[in-house]
């Protein structure tokens, strides 16, 4: 947008600049009428040209400008003025949230402030019909007081609506604040507020949000897919009763969270009480004051307008295509064009020098910082019953019944069969038995959580599972609750023993349960280091009935309530972290750590093997003792004869070079689960199974379980009867004729300039477009798929990489026929 300084909008003058964003601009402006200084907000005026923007513009403000609460930014003011709207707000010079969260975490009175402040704000909203969808710490201004106001109302949904009316696919937000629901495009209520308000909570309480990554979309995928980074990994003294607020605000799905922003605010009350001096205080009765120029008289402003905003946030458009009926790959594709235009979702305003029109007092708000949280306990008995030790959400076996039983709607195996499950971060588990594939969620059975982090086989023929709310006992034809609380933001790895005990590995320690009763060892008892250095990273019993735990600085065994602890020092491990464990045919445990892998034979440690394994993500032995580790990239190393062999998708039939887990079963074959399908090594024969073909609910494998034997495994999947069609079109609405088109299942990874972009993929569909651009692929196989390449000349030009082409994500089921989308290509510059 040009320099709007000098111009007059409306009874506004425009001054000088106060920021600028991809779509708005905020200046300061004199409003002689009324003598004051302002902030104006100004939309661009190709938004004007827009059918009913103007109605739908004005339909906004008017719903803006009534709400009344001291914790929302009023807009006092709004107008149109040469094709130019614009919104009117007090001017303030006290920054942002976001500001305060540059220096690290808040003390907890401080941040129950502020929750209590912005909750209120949200409730009252929301009660008037209004959802913010864009709550996050930039648009949450400060006043003198260090109060805060939350801006913003309504911006969102004009985007959102002017997306709709130019035909165009986008999404307003921020990655880092998104809901589930709204990275999967789907139905966005209150709740995705208090799901906003919680990651704000978070991140007060952390000093960071708690999904992170290079990519917009890959922040919008951990939202959908990721378990929630327990926030006393980052805050090790947080008092569990604040945890809980966070975990229920951010849980996935909207029904399990606070169903209002008041209850969300009183639990945290709750667990935050005001300190003792701390006078009652009536949120609604403090309302903020503005701050002006104090070179000019100026009247006070009224109440509406003393919550002012300098440098506003209004969201970029996301270019994209318009996708009928298409859900969770519309998101996608909003996000894939967004990243290929150059911008980011989240728009910084920058400050620029204006003249000096008369000093302003720029009073600080003073925040307390706090770094310890937790006040003093009594440390417990290991032998104490979990009740007595206060880990969050355990019953006790006398207060409550430690399972609840369930029967699976369809029978997985019977008693003495073999059978294995896979687990899904938010697609739940897969079961293959007797009577083949079964997929159990929480939808379709007692699952008590789709979001799956750990899993482990028993003795008894069960199988543990780590889930959402906690942690899910299932032997083949029945469910069992088990009552712990944890969820798999807090459990780590699960074990079981020959008596029938469960061993569960959290951020407080290791816990026990048996017989009815928990008992935990906290990990001090265990662990050397403090904070991050003292989670437990894996647990497991060696087949002599040892346990024994892995934290990133130390590996300890349990024997007679006794911990002994092996740590670094004395050349053992000095510069390496612990990762996982296993056993080697001798029962001795072999522990992977960063640069390599240690072994025990009882008396002392040694170096097995200093091979730099990158980053590695599972061990086992196998019936040779070869050594089998998964790395996150690099396919599977394995070790024999002192030397080491690498299996990547290249040189073997590996489904992806991301491998989470290994298990060999008694019938000796190697079960590799990976992030893009299972690969079962049976002698000379690599068994691969993915969604194109087996009944399996995602590719994206995080744990799995053998029970026996394991089960028999079934031959692939036919091919379905399915169609999948479309048609590419440029930006000017021309098509995109006999070009040759490729389509991989699902995921892609960068490739060289003209190389098949499918080339390490596991399977792929090409077809031509026709003379008016359109495209058929029959008899489609089972599967999530993406176009993402043609090939006009000889050489493929991923459709990725293109300025504006944008692809698309969706799932084939058998017997479907797909209309799948209307591509859009914008030419090269």
């Amino acid at each position: 947008m040009e320099d709007l300084s000098g111009k007059q909008l409306g009874p506004y003058q425009v001054v000088a600049p106060l920021g600028e964003g991809g779509i708005a601009s905020v200046y300061k402006a004199y409003q002689p009428g009324e003598e004051r200084y302002v902030a104006l907000k100004i939309l661009p005026r190709f938004m004007m040209d827009e059918a009913q923007f103007s109605t739908q513009f004005e339909q906004m403000a008017k719903a803006v400008a009534a709400l009344d609460h001291p914790h929302i930014l009023s807009v006092f003011d709004y107008g149109e003025h040469d094709n130019y709207a614009y919104l009117a707000m007090p001017l303030m010079r006290h920054g942002h949230l976001a500001d305060l969260l540059k220096d690290g975490p808040l003390s907890l009175d401080d941040i129950r402030r502020i929750i209590v402040q912005l909750g209120g704000a949200l409730d009252y909203a929301h009660k008037q019909g209004m959802v913010h969808q864009a709550v996050k710490p930039s648009n949450v201004l400060l006043d003198e007081h260090g109060d805060c106001l939350l801006t913003d109302f309504g911006m969102a949904a004009i985007v959102r609506n002017l997306i709709s009316q130019v035909v165009l696919t986008g999404f307003p937000g921020t990655p880092a604040y998104m809901s589930p629901e709204q990275g999967k495009h789907g139905t966005v209520d209150k709740r995705s507020d208090i799901y906003a308000l919680g990651i704000i909570l978070y991140e007060l309480v952390t000093g960071r949000v708690p999904y992170q990554a290079e990519e917009p979309l890959a922040v919008l995928m951990k939202h959908v897919k990721d378990p929630l980074p327990s926030p006393r990994r980052f805050a090790p003294e947080l008092p569990e009763a604040v945890e809980r607020v966070i975990l229920k605000a951010l849980a996935k799905r909207p029904e399990d969270r606070y169903q209002t922003a008041k209850e969300m605010v009183l639990a945290l009350e709750v667990a935050i009480p005001p300190p003792p001096s701390e006078a009652t205080e009536d949120d609604n009765s403090d309302p903020a004051t503005s701050v002006s120029d104090d070179s000019l008289t100026v009247p006070v402003p009224s109440a509406e307008a003393n919550k002012g905003d300098s440098s506003g946030k209004v969201w970029l458009l996301l270019m994209g295509t318009v996708l009928g009926g298409l859900i969770f790959g519309l998101v996608i594709l909003g996000w894939v064009l967004f990243s290929l235009l150059g911008t980011t979702t989240s728009v910084s305003f920058t400050p620029v020098s204006s003249p000096d029109f008369g000093s302003t007092s720029n009073v600080v708000p003073t925040f307390t910082r706090e770094p310890t949280r937790r006040p003093a306990t009594s440390t417990p008995s290991p032998t104490a019953k979990i009740s007595e030790i206060g880990a969050a959400g355990l019953a006790a076996a006398n207060q409550t019944s430690p399972t609840s039983t369930t029967t699976a709607s369809t029978t997985v195996a019977q008693v003495g069969d073999g059978w294995a499950c896979l687990g899904f971060f938010g697609f739940g588990v897969t079961c293959l038995g007797e009577s083949g594939w079964q997929t159990f969620t929480e939808d379709n059975s007692s699952l008590g959580g789709d979001l799956v982090h750990a899993m482990t086989s028993c003795p008894d023929g069960r199988i543990l599972i780590a889930h959402t709310f906690g942690i899910s006992a299932f032997d083949g034809r029945q469910w069992q609750e088990l009552k712990s609380g944890w969820g798999v933001s807090s459990v780590d790895a699960l074990a079981c023993d020959a008596d029938g005990g469960i061993w569960v590995a959290h951020f407080e320690g290791v816990s026990y349960f048996h017989d009815g009763q928990w008992t935990t060892y906290p990990s001090k008892d265990f662990a050397a280091g403090e904070g991050n250095q003292s989670l437990v990273e894996d647990i497991a019993v060696s087949p002599d009935g040892q346990v024994w735990v892995v934290t990133p600085n130390s590996v300890a065994t349990l024997e007679n309530e006794q911990w002994t602890i092996y740590q670094k020092g004395s050349g053992f491990l000095e510069e390496h972290f612990f990762d996982r464990i296993t056993f080697d045919r001798a029962h001795y445990p072999l522990v992977l750590h960063s640069g390599g892998i240690f072994s025990f034979d009882g008396t002392a440690w040694s170096e097995y093997s200093n091979n730099d394994l990158y980053v590695s993500e599972s061990i086992n032995v196998d019936v040779d003792d070869k050594i089998w580790v998964g790395t996150f990239s690099r396919g599977v190393y394995v070790f024999d004869n002192g030397s080491w062999q690498t299996y990547d998708t290249k040189n073997s039939n590996l489904t992806s070079n991301h491998v989470s887990q290994i298990i060999i079963d008694p019938q000796d074959r190697i079960w590799l689960a990976t992030s893009w399908g299972l690969t079962v090594i049976d002698g000379s024969v690599w068994h691969r199974y993915q969604m194109h073909n087996a009944d399996i609910a995602d590719n994206d494998i995080r744990t799995m379980a053998i029970v026996r034997s394991g089960p028999t495994l079934p031959k692939p999947l036919e091919k379905s009867n399915s169609i999948l069609k479309g048609r590419i079109i440029d930006r000017s609405g021309e098509p995109i004729t006999n070009t040759r088109l490729v389509v991989c299942v699902e995921r892609v990874s960068t490739r060289a300039e003209g190389a098949n972009p499918c080339d390490e993929q596991p399977f792929f569909i090409e077809t031509v477009t026709d003379g008016s651009g359109n495209f058929l692929f029959s008899d489609v196989p089972y599967g999530r798929y993406r176009l993402i390449a043609n090939a006009p000349a000889e050489s493929w030009t991923p459709l990725t990489e293109s300025s504006g082409l944008v692809s698309e994500q969706i799932l084939v089921e058998s017997g479907q026929e797909v209309d799948l989308f209307q591509l859009i290509l914008t030419p090269e510059e």
